[in-house]
């Protein structure tokens, strides 16, 4: 779905003297969700897949807005890229020539003394990192890493992603995020992303109107915040070319799998939208993203909801996907020492057009 140490903060934990727990444990609920242990979507809500877009498109004429409308939780192009393909870049990213770190070309945020290793790591432009920086210098960072994609071939999976959606855009115009002020283009088509020791994200939703929910007008004061992020300003609504769309998918290419057996993520049929509407759900917001806390008093009709909508989706190296990042969605903790590699953008979608951004 777009995500980083900042923006995908874990699930949001409450003091003990602020509320009841029901009768699970406190942080069960996420715990079991996080390691996979929740999946009961029903069996007719499943993912359109193929082995090309063509095939894909074979069965349903829209699968952009299926998705959207959450007709099917996911489109998966199996095989899009390719294993040895795949394989290829992983190499290039973590072990290949001018590795720049022992993280190979991924940079790594420090942790505080104290705090657990940092577990995500990035090669590319993320908006959700950038967020409070003017759009004409993201532009400008933007430009460095497309042109370092090409120096170290690594343009293969951004090239993949803007012909898939031109082919499933059902007439819609393809274009990239771009700066309205310069016209500069905002993203390099993708960020490439790193999971290792462990890291995962919890639950959450992604949305450049995320400050919605710390909108005192939205339920009266009422609803509990915390921010996750030291930035509390509007700071996506700079961002004009992507905050018009309300609609926003999750675009990403899998490179590399950890050692863990079980699928990597699980989407989850429960829309930002819901959520909003429900000023009782504690929530953790930063300006490009959401997670809500279901351990508290009262959440039990929203833990059988989330458990009821999970769906796990099996992915193997080389597939492309794409799914609704205003929709909940996990991504599960990676296992042993092989990192869990991908390359992401997110994609705002509206009848009429598709814009690509990272």
């Amino acid at each position: 779905m777009l995500k980083n140490v900042e923006a995908h903060q874990p699930p949001l934990r409450v003091p003990a003297e602020s509320g009841t727990l029901d009768t699970e444990s406190s942080q069960s609920f996420s715990q079991r969700l996080l390691s996979g242990e929740v999946a009961g979507a029903p069996s007719s809500w499943r993912p359109i897949e193929g082995a090309s877009a063509a095939e894909i498109l074979t069965q349903h004429k829209d699968p952009l807005r299926a998705v959207v409308a959450g007709e099917a939780p996911a489109i998966i192009v199996r095989g899009a890229l390719g294993s040895a393909r795949a394989r290829e870049l992983s190499y290039r990213l973590l072990e290949g020539s001018g590795a720049k770190t022992s993280h190979g070309l991924f940079t790594v945020t420090a942790s505080k003394p104290g705090r657990p290793p940092p577990q995500f790591g990035a090669f590319g432009v993320m908006l959700s990192r950038n967020i409070g920086q003017k759009p004409s210098k993201v532009a400008r960072m933007a430009a460095d890493y497309s042109r370092l994609y090409a120096q170290r071939g690594l343009g293969a999976p951004a090239r993949l992603i803007n012909a898939t959606l031109g082919e499933l855009a059902a007439g819609r115009a393809v274009g990239v995020a771009r700066d309205v002020a310069t016209n500069g283009t905002l993203t390099a088509g993708g960020c490439f992303r790193m999971h290792f020791n462990n890291g995962s994200f919890g639950q959450h939703f992604d949305s450049l109107r995320s400050a919605d929910f710390a909108s005192d007008a939205a339920c009266g004061g009422r609803r509990q915040i915390r921010w996750a992020s030291s930035s509390r300003g509007r700071h996506a609504q700079r961002f004009a070319d992507l905050y018009r769309f309300g609609d926003m998918l999750a675009a990403l290419v899998l490179l590399q799998r950890s050692e863990r057996a079980a699928p990597g993520m699980s989407v989850i049929n429960v829309h930002k939208d819901e959520l909003l509407r429900d000023c009782d759900v504690p929530v953790a917001v930063t300006p490009h993203n959401t997670a809500p806390d279901f351990e508290r008093r009262g959440m039990a009709r929203w833990r059988e909801k989330v458990a009821a909508a999970t769906l796990p989706l099996p992915l193997a190296e080389g597939d492309l996907y794409i799914f609704n990042a205003n929709r909940l969605h996990v991504v599960h903790p990676t296992a042993g020492e092989r990192r869990r590699l991908s390359f992401g953008s997110f994609v705002g979608v509206s009848d009429e057009e598709v814009r690509i951004w990272s």
